[in-house]
């Protein structure tokens, strides 16, 4: 299998864990896929921190376009051991285990500084709203999030 550079399984999976490390609950792969973006894209948000990435045109679709390479990631890391999987009635969900802390305590660039301090703002910001209000916040703003690109004519 080829791996992506830009937002493939393993940058993904690294993404995950860091969001997985500071989250209160388990996440399902909806919330997973809106957390991502609001993580890379943090400020989209008003008063959010500097974004990890920079901001592209259509920006939005991101949430949709990494789906796939999501359960890719995932995949990887329960084959791995280094998250868990849930069964409930509502869904499946994914959470740390003992062994995220430990695998993320080898990463120690300003990048993966910058990762956990903005997955951790994104989990204390979103992390008491339910799944609706959440998906409230980005089907309300999708529009707008790439938009500075578009030419006024």
């Amino acid at each position: 299998m080829e791996e992506v550079i830009f937002n493939g399984r393993v940058e993904l999976a690294i993404r995950l864990l860091f969001l997985l490390k500071h989250s209160n609950k388990d996440l399902d792969l909806q919330r997973i896929l809106y957390y991502n973006y609001l993580m890379v894209h943090s400020s989209d948000i008003s008063g959010g921190p500097s974004s990890l990435h920079p901001d592209l045109p259509n920006r939005s679709c991101e949430i949709i376009v990494l789906r796939e390479n999501y359960k890719e990631a995932i995949q990887t890391l329960l084959s791995k051991g280094v998250i868990s999987v849930k069964y409930k009635k509502n869904g499946v969900y994914y959470s740390k285990n003992k062994d995220t802390l430990n695998f993320l305590s080898y990463f120690e660039s300003d990048y993966s500084r910058n990762i956990d301090e903005t997955a951790k703002w994104i989990c204390d910001y979103f992390g008491k709203e339910n799944d609706i209000k959440i998906s409230k916040f980005i089907n309300s703003n999708l529009t707008k999030w790439g938009e500075e690109f578009s030419q006024v004519i």
